[in-house]
């Protein structure tokens, strides 16, 4: 079993093992000068690895492009990294098209922001959370996504206030108004 599996005896062992495997790339630590103490507090060991490899007389001209890669197959953590890109692009797309702004305009609805959460937060209820919809823009699409919204829109009987209905309501006695849903339901079967 190698050292690194097994546990170093002493912080110093593994500061050697450190800097002397082939996964380090020096020019990607700064060891004096502006940002050098910008280290997390939380994380001394590294601070302290960064103050004593900064003391080492040490080639630090030395470069290996492929540190990164070979530390990834080394340590078996390409998988994981791989795991982790793809859900943070996931999360990035659900973002993007799953946004209270298309749902407005998807819905119509203007300003009525409280309207579009409502609609927002059944559909995510529906489609069992922001993941499970990431997956579903992936699998199925944005445009049947745009159709679970409306079907949920119309559910909800959340519609789109007039033009008119918006001034009169955002000028009444120049007071803010409360918009309630109920009310404005039974404005829209009038």
């Amino acid at each position: 079993m190698d050292e690194w599996e097994s546990g170093f005896e002493t912080t110093l062992a593994s500061y050697r093992w450190a800097i002397n495997s082939k996964f380090i790339e020096f020019t990607h630590f700064k060891f004096n000068g502006a940002g050098f103490k910008k280290i997390k507090v939380d994380r001394t060991m590294y601070s302290q690895f960064i103050e004593w490899a900064a003391s080492q007389d040490i080639a630090r001209a030395y470069e290996n492009p492929d540190a990164r890669e070979a530390a990834l197959d080394f340590f078996n953590k390409r998988f994981e990294l791989n795991q982790r890109r793809s859900l943070y692009r996931q999360k990035q797309v659900a973002k993007s098209v799953f946004s209270g702004t298309n749902v407005r305009d998807w819905t119509d609805l203007g300003g009525y922001w409280l309207g579009v959460k409502k609609i927002m937060d059944r559909v995510r209820e529906r489609l069992g959370g922001d993941e499970l919809i990431s997956q579903f823009i992936s699998e199925k699409g944005e445009e049947k996504l745009r159709s679970i919204v409306l079907e949920v829109q119309a559910e909800l009987g959340i519609w789109p206030k007039s033009k008119m209905e918006w001034s009169e309501a955002a000028t009444m006695n120049g007071e803010e108004v409360n918009v309630n849903l109920e009310q404005d339901v039974e404005k829209l079967k009038l």
